[in-house]
């Protein structure tokens, strides 16, 4: 759990746009295609892209951490490998909807 909460505290300190897409081989391989991905981005849009982040892990890792399971990081972001930022918008777009309709 402690992996889960660096992670989403390294992306929301992270900054860029484009047409890169998450590279989900490794931890390490994602912190920094999510790096490149966000330099541009506004304030706003990063929070935006961190929240979608954090809840997506949260999702693939929840379960798991309320049964104390061992979480490996690099096989969560494998599930994220090949996304583009558009696709994490979407995500945050289908977040909102949700909350929404509640």
């Amino acid at each position: 759990m402690k992996r889960v909460i660096l992670l989403v505290a390294t992306m929301m300190l992270l900054a860029g746009c484009g047409r890169d897409t998450l590279n989900g081989s490794s931890e390490d391989a994602f912190k920094s295609s999510l790096q490149k991905m966000t330099q541009k981005l506004s304030e706003d849009d990063r929070k935006k892209v961190a929240a979608t982040i954090t809840m997506m892990i949260m999702q693939e890792t929840g379960p798991a951490a309320l049964q104390g399971k061992a979480i490996d990081m690099n096989e969560v972001c494998k599930k994220f490998d090949g996304m583009t930022l558009s696709d994490i918008m979407k995500k945050y777009d289908e977040f909102q909807e949700r909350f929404r309709a509640k």
